[in-house]
């Protein structure tokens, strides 16, 4: 299994294409698949989420890297690693600094938690294999 590096500017230009691609998933569910005629809550989403990507793109990545690394395992268990700390960084985070429980966060954010962790992992890990 080839190792896979840690560059933070792979990370941060990885999680900016998910977080993107995340946020027109969440454009197209408000009108397409809700029938709005605009879109609710995108501020918030926007915003949040880019912050929960950076802080995850620079504090979170690395220690999966380096827990693939070690234990040498392959590119799936960095994919779903990645999605499992997702929604470890996702349940922690807003109750760690808001006293926000889980539950009362609405169900697309961690929709577009999965979409935005899979496509991360997947486009991180297309940048590796480009050395």
């Amino acid at each position: 299994m080839k190792k896979i590096k840690y560059k933070i500017s792979y990370s941060l230009l990885s999680m900016f294409l998910a977080w993107v691609f995340g946020y027109l998933c969440y454009v197209i569910y408000q009108l397409y698949l809700l029938n709005k005629s605009r879109i609710e809550e995108g501020l918030v989403i926007f915003s949040w989420s880019a912050i929960f990507c950076f802080f995850s793109s620079i504090v979170v990545v690395p220690v999966i890297v380096w827990t693939t690394n070690k234990y040498k395992k392959s590119q799936l268990f960095f994919v779903l690693l990645t999605l499992l700390s997702s929604f470890l960084v996702i349940l922690l985070l807003p109750f760690l600094l808001f006293q926000f429980y889980p539950w009362n966060i609405g169900l697309y954010v961690y929709i577009h938690t999965l979409i935005v962790s899979i496509i991360f992992s997947l486009i991180y890990l297309r940048f590796n294999t480009k050395e």
